[in-house]
């Protein structure tokens, strides 16, 4: 059976689909360096909306350069199938560690939170807002770095504005109240909301708001009280639970100023808190067929996570 190639890449397979395109693992024959392929589905490249939001991501990954956010390739177009090639990172998404452990001693998702906060600190620097932060689009590298991807939401706000659906976009577990509002223009501090929403669900091992349909979410977000970390981590510093409830406020005002504050006080707690590094709590895994001991949960929790304690914070 022939190779399937792509843009002058050869596909070894593939890593996931969607309604919209694919994503390959793909090698470049010269050099065999692998890389991570996402594919538009032709059918879907007709659509306006979604080729827009492939372009966007394509033209936003490549003027990011930063160690905390997926690297852009290239982008092309091979047989009416528009293509992006971006870094390949191994470990999968912080979605599916979740999934695997369930949550994290708070230590670890402080090292997580402080490495995504210097990625937003360079996008927001950059003029660019993701708009779409979440745990799917959060990776894990072998090195220990950690990874924002998937920017086909986000504004460049030094480009003219994209015209998008009339509603709110995002994923409604991790939406900030204006987002949700469809209130214009946004800001970075959306990305502090969706960080402070992820915090939360990984030091206490569920969503901060839940609900049987989208819109009850949505209106848990715009006049829910948000949960105190500490009523459900007592063994979290309350320095850490006074930023969780600070990046979660409902008005853009009451959080932190921005990401590169956020990233010098994960690093304060960091080494002030006190506490010591431990397996997830339980060291259960939640997802089948997924055995882990605990000696492995402490190598995936951990040492997987490479120092944080050294996370730039002068951005």
């Amino acid at each position: 059976m022939a190779t399937q190639s792509i843009g002058g890449y050869e596909v070894v397979h593939t890593l996931g689909q969607g309604a919209a395109g694919a994503v390959h693992l793909v090698r470049r024959p010269e050099t065999g360096e692998r890389f991570a392929m996402k594919v538009l589905h032709p059918e879907e490249a007709e659509k306006p909306s979604t080729q827009n939001r492939f372009v966007r991501e394509a033209v936003v990954l490549k003027k990011l350069h930063h160690p905390n956010i997926v690297k852009f390739v290239e982008c092309g177009i091979d047989d009416d199938e528009l293509f992006i090639v971006m870094e390949l990172v191994e470990c999968g998404s912080l979605k599916s560690a979740l999934k695997n452990y369930g949550k994290f001693p708070w230590r670890t998702a402080v090292k997580v939170a402080g490495q995504i906060s210097e990625g937003l600190a360079h996008a927001h620097a950059a003029g660019v807002i993701h708009r779409d932060l979440k745990p799917a689009n959060v990776f894990l590298s072998n090195d220990g770095r950690v990874k924002i991807g998937d920017f086909g939401l986000a504004r460049d706000l030094g480009r003219h504005r994209l015209t998008l659906e009339a509603a709110a976009i995002g994923t409604c577990r991790y939406m900030a109240p204006e987002q949700i509002r469809c209130e214009d223009p946004l800001t970075g501090s959306v990305d502090l909301y969706a960080l402070g929403a992820i915090l939360y669900q990984m030091i206490v091992g569920e969503p901060m708001f839940n609900g049987a349909s989208h819109t009850e979410v949505f209106d848990a977000h715009l006049s829910s009280p948000p949960p105190r970390l500490a009523e459900h981590a007592a063994d979290c510093p309350p320095e850490l639970d006074k930023l969780v409830s600070s990046l979660v406020s409902k008005a853009p005002a009451g959080r932190p100023a921005d990401a590169k504050a956020v990233a010098k006080e994960l690093l304060a707690i960091l080494k002030s808190g006190g506490g010591k590094d431990a397996p997830l709590p339980d060291g259960r895994p939640q997802s089948d067929g997924a055995s882990k001991s605990k000696e492995t949960v402490e190598d995936i929790s951990l040492e997987m996570i490479s120092d944080s304690t050294k996370f730039d914070t002068t951005l």
